[in-house]
């Protein structure tokens, strides 16, 4: 159990619990204070009590009864757990201690953060593994042997140890962990332009572009691809043998446009990305059936999208809108030559980013979808913005995110302007800054719910506002829209 604010604390569970159970604040006993509420997480094992007000420092039992398994198993009776009552300014931001190296050099902090590489991976025998908290950077974790628990992606952990810095990476070292929970959502990701400074080492980072290059280094323990980013600047994505198959790799050849996130990490002061998993790097939202003419359009441009097949394919029907989570129009795909079909999608403004998805019959009437699991996954094409503008869009419904459910934020500006996306309560009280960076554009995420220390928001009435800052002149434009959280049905 740990305490999140002064009338919070999240208990973890071992293994998913039920509903009912998890949210009846009467299986909950804490002495001298009030629980009036208990929230199951996403994850189905973390519980959000909000408590009243606890005493900083003060020392507290949880008493847990009648909670049940998945199976039905109930917990033992009078089972109880510690924690200690919150207390404000407890962790050190990340992002500080990154900006700010000098100031904390061999002092010792306290980080809370989400795991986004976990450890056993870069540096197999010693502890070496990154987190990030809501501050938008990261920091590495690392100690000079294994330690008795491997921490993996999406643990939510509070990290004691002494900052240090080796080369370029500034590190926390000497580490006491603490496991939160388990099953987190990864941090929104840092769009890498490429000019990054090494405050950014160790941060969870998104890299969309043209492979011009790959290095099958075997000899050295290492996969490098190099991309080109925006028809600007190359940067190298490192997979290291420990980490990533290379024969997964292969697939990637110069002249694919594909995405990839990892850690921002430095060589000879350049940045490049290190890349911890497989599955982190894929094609760009295109599957091989499907084209796009032209691929970059300008803001009103027609684009023509292309299925090519084979002579069995029947019937094609495109699907697309500008709002992902909105509903889809559908347009019929015409005959072209050469076993293809293709539609004109008409223009779209600045900002605007269009999903689409085909779906299709073969001669013997069974199903095809482009991609193959339409409409959970979608492909897309943007509209580039020019101009200085703040753009910011999500659908327009509410959401439930204590159900599991997420929010689509599509926030756009140009292309090197400095954006700040911060979240309001109804209050006016600022309770989430998703982003604070340089901007590369185009920008997309979905939101669970939670505030900046990872606590799911309670039900009701939220804004949203993209702020876009001019680097050349100070100018400001700012943009706002309302986000409503809802509650369960009974």
């Amino acid at each position: 159990a740990s305490a999140t604010s002064s009338t919070n604390v999240n208990i973890t569970f071992n293994e998913q619990i039920s509903l009912d159970t998890a949210q009846n604040t009467s299986n909950y006993i804490i002495a001298t204070l009030t629980i009036s509420d208990a929230v199951l997480q996403a994850e189905g094992k973390t519980v959000a009590l909000t408590t009243s007000g606890q005493t900083p420092g003060e020392n507290y039992t949880i008493e847990v009864n009648n909670i049940q398994d998945l199976a039905g198993n109930t917990i033992e009776p009078g089972s109880t757990i510690n924690f200690t009552g919150y207390q404000e300014g407890g962790y050190t931001p990340i992002a500080e201690i990154q900006d700010n190296y000098d100031n904390y050099e061999g002092q010792e902090v306290t980080i809370q953060g989400i795991v986004t590489i976990g450890d056993g991976l870069l540096y197999p025998g010693k502890t070496k593994f990154y987190i990030q908290d809501s501050s938008g950077k990261g920091i590495q974790i690392y100690n000079n042997t294994s330690l008795p628990i491997t921490y993996q992606r999406g643990d939510k952990i509070e990290v004691t140890g002494v900052v240090d810095k080796y080369e370029s990476d500034v590190e926390i070292t000497s580490p006491e962990i603490t496991l939160l929970s388990t099953g987190e959502n990864l941090p929104v990701s840092h769009s890498v332009i490429g000019n990054e400074d090494e405050t950014w080492n160790g941060t969870w980072s998104e890299v969309i572009g043209t492979i011009t290059d790959v290095w099958d280094a075997s000899t050295y323990n290492f996969y490098k691809i190099t991309v080109n980013i925006s028809n600007k600047t190359e940067i190298d994505l490192m997979f290291w043998n420990t980490a990533v198959d290379p024969d997964s790799l292969t697939q990637y050849i110069i002249g694919d446009d594909i995405k990839c996130y990892g850690i921002i990490s430095f060589y000879d002061g350049t940045p490049q990305l290190t890349c911890g998993y497989d599955d982190d790097i894929s094609y760009k939202e295109y599957d091989e059936n499907v084209k796009v003419s032209p691929t970059n359009p300008t803001p009103g441009e027609a684009v023509t999208v292309t299925l090519t097949y084979s002579d069995s394919l029947r019937n094609p029907v495109l699907y697309w809108n500008t709002i992902r989570q909105n509903p889809f129009s559908d347009v019929a795909m015409s005959p072209a030559k050469d076993y293809s079909w293709e539609v004109e999608l008409p223009g779209q403004s600045a900002g605007t980013v269009v999903f689409f998805y085909i779906v299709a019959e073969d001669t013997s009437g069974n199903v095809i979808s482009f991609p193959d699991n339409a409409p959970d996954e979608v492909l897309e094409f943007d509209y580039e913005v020019a101009d200085f503008a703040a753009i910011l869009k999500v659908p327009h419904y509410t959401f439930c995110p204590t159900l599991g459910e997420t929010f689509q934020i599509q926030y756009h500006s140009r292309s090197g302007d400095k954006i700040v996306l911060r979240l309001y309560n109804s209050e006016g009280v600022l309770v989430n800054t998703f982003t604070n960076e340089m901007s590369t554009g185009m920008h997309t995420f979905e939101w669970d719910g939670k505030d900046d220390n990872w606590n799911t928001l309670p039900p009701g009435l939220y804004i949203c506002n993209l702020e876009v800052v001019n680097p050349d002149n100070g100018d400001i434009k700012n943009k706002s829209v309302p986000i409503v959280i809802s509650a369960p049905l009974k």
